[in-house]
């Protein structure tokens, strides 16, 4: 890949980290508003929203374990060929994005487990 290409990988990994918290966070938001009123309902409904909550939160973190590969590796590769600013500061930034590969799914992890518990 040529270095333009290496930088449209690393905005578009970006892209896709951003816009696969949307879904899992909108979710958790929604269903922990509604845990109350969903307390009520039969449990058929309190395990389909469960599952849904795990499927969209499965996609999430498999889209955010990927964009942030990708992005890392581009800035791995755009170090070996360029010694710019904008360059290190990818390099410096791709470090983090083990945050977003390992600490984000914990952490939906943890409030997924504690719904299920308050809606079983």
């Amino acid at each position: 890949m040529n270095q333009s290409e290496l930088f449209l990988q690393w905005n578009k990994a970006w892209q896709t980290l951003v816009v696969s918290q949307l879904a899992p966070t909108f979710l958790l938001i929604t269903t922990a508003s509604l845990v109350g009123p969903l307390h009520e309902q039969t449990m058929n409904l309190r395990l389909a929203v469960i599952f849904i909550l795990l499927a969209s939160g499965i996609l999430g973190a498999l889209a955010q374990f990927w964009a942030s590969a990708q992005a890392q590796a581009a800035a791995k590769d755009l170090a070996v060929s360029s010694d710019t600013a904008t360059v290190k500061t990818m390099v410096q930034a791709a470090k983090w994005l083990n945050v977003s590969k390992y600490v984000t799914p914990a952490i939906f992890t943890v409030i997924f487990v504690l719904l299920v518990i308050e809606l079983h």
